[in-house]
């Protein structure tokens, strides 16, 4: 009968080689499986903080957005009021520009046809 360390009729016995392989690698494995499943919940951990903190700031834009949107419609209204009033004034003294003027003229005319 073949021992179980030797080759028979010219096959391996795997499960053999399958032990050795966890006594020599096995500590290794089980180290790097503990490693991989520890990075693992930290990405995870970190994949869900930086949704919380995204949904967080999206939130926040939309309130921005919100606030200069008010804002940016108050300059406007009030930009729109200042043009109104100074284009009021404009005219104004243009009225009284031109009665200034047609005065004048008209007392030019009169000393003119005094002379």
């Amino acid at each position: 009968m073949a021992k179980k360390n030797e080759v028979s009729n010219g096959s391996i016995d795997f499960g053999d080689i399958a032990v050795i392989r966890n006594i020599i690698v096995g500590p290794l494995f089980s180290e790097l499986e503990t490693r991989f499943d520890e990075l693992e919940e930290r990405v995870n951990n970190l994949e869900q903080l930086l949704d919380t903190r995204v949904l967080s700031l999206e939130g926040r834009t939309k309130d921005m957005e919100k606030v200069f949107s008010k804002e940016i419609g108050k300059v406007e209204k009030n930009t729109l009021a200042s043009f109104e009033k100074t284009d009021e004034k404009i005219i104004k003294e243009n009225k009284k520009s031109l009665q200034l003027l047609g005065k004048m003229l008209e007392d030019m005319a009169r000393k003119l046809k005094q002379d």
